[in-house]
């Protein structure tokens, strides 16, 4: 599994020609209008102030830069995500400390738009962003079922498919709803599992996103849910069982063999 740190940020400007993207090119030209307009703007608003002695200077110029340039950078990481991610599905990115954002926060005119995607790019183009996007979920699997720390490993059925079981909270036993909690985690669970079924070319791996609203879904006793040809769901008030066919089941060990840390483990394990 390989560990994502923050990129360093380059010294030179970055200018909207430095990029080739139109989509980034368009957003660095327009960051650098808006913050001419601010400066045109905040001169005539302090004119007019000081004519008709209204005490009034300006206006609060860096927060409207500031709320710009995290925007651009929430829309450029939503680019990325697309460009970058493959057909791995979902590919998270965290650039809350990356210098490229930190001057934001520190002198926010000294943010540009291009450097930012010059530093995503670094970091999940060529492969990466596939790479991590499935690390990522294979992550989320191991989480979400304990598989790192379950010393009896995986529950085979007489028929080969495979049995994987997560807790749950019922936050009103009248209502039958999990907790916000429970519900974000599965949300996320089953998003891996359909990153895992489009990995593996898996039949109807797409179909699994239409059960990820886990919030308002009540839950039943013993009802089962056919999320894909090849993955059943059986809810009860404690825990919900999911149940591989065997063939998915196999592809499943593989995939979490290979980008998952039990298979780094393994590797370990096997080096001793």
């Amino acid at each position: 599994m390989s560990v994502i740190s923050a990129p360093t940020a380059a010294q030179e400007p970055a200018s909207p020609e430095s990029v080739s993207n139109p989509y980034v090119r368009q957003i660095a030209g327009s960051w650098l209008r808006l913050k001419a307009a601010v400066d045109a703007f905040q001169d005539e608003v302090a004119a007019c102030g000081e004519d008709i002695d209204l005490g009034y200077r300006g206006f609060d110029e860096r927060e409207i830069l500031v709320k710009t340039a995290n925007h651009i950078c929430y829309q450029l990481e939503k680019r990325a995500k697309i460009e970058f991610g493959g057909n791995a599905g979902r590919l998270e990115i965290d650039t809350k400390e990356w210098p490229e954002r930190a001057v934001i926060a520190e002198e926010v005119r000294t943010f540009e738009p291009c450097r930012f995607w010059i530093a995503l790019e670094r970091q999940y183009g060529g492969g990466n962003g596939e790479r991590i996007a499935l690390e990522q979920a294979a992550q989320q699997i191991v989480r979400e079922f304990g598989l790192a720390t379950d010393k009896s490993g995986p529950q085979y059925k007489a028929n080969g498919s495979l049995v994987l079981s997560t807790n749950i909270y019922v936050e009103r036993a009248w209502s039958g709803t999990v907790s916000f909690t429970c519900a974000e985690s599965l949300t996320n669970t089953i998003l891996a599992l359909k990153t895992f079924g489009m990995w593996a070319n898996l039949p109807g791996a797409w179909a699994i996103s239409a059960h990820t609203d886990w919030r308002t879904k009540k839950i039943r006793s013993r009802e089962q849910i056919s999320a894909a040809p090849w993955l059943t769901l059986v809810t009860f008030f404690e825990r919900i069982q999911f149940t591989f066919e065997a063939s998915a089941a196999r592809q499943l060990l593989v995939f979490l063999s290979r980008y998952s840390s039990l298979g780094k483990k393994a590797d370990s394990d096997g080096a001793r």
